[in-house]
């Protein structure tokens, strides 16, 4: 429906229709994992390299 709107040239009914899309489907995920989203991995910084001098 998104994509029929956008080739419309209804860009907001579009976007309207993404943002319903998103919602239902993390609505979805979260009803699936016991009401709860799952983790997102942390992102650890690199180790910074030591010069010996």
């Amino acid at each position: 429906m998104a994509r029929a709107e956008a080739l419309k040239g209804d860009l907001i009914a579009a976007e309207n229709y993404l943002q319903h899309a998103e919602h239902y489907l993390r609505s979805m995920h979260e009803e699936a994992h016991g009401g709860r989203l799952s983790p997102q991995p942390a992102i650890l910084p690199k180790p910074r390299l030591r010069h010996s001098g």
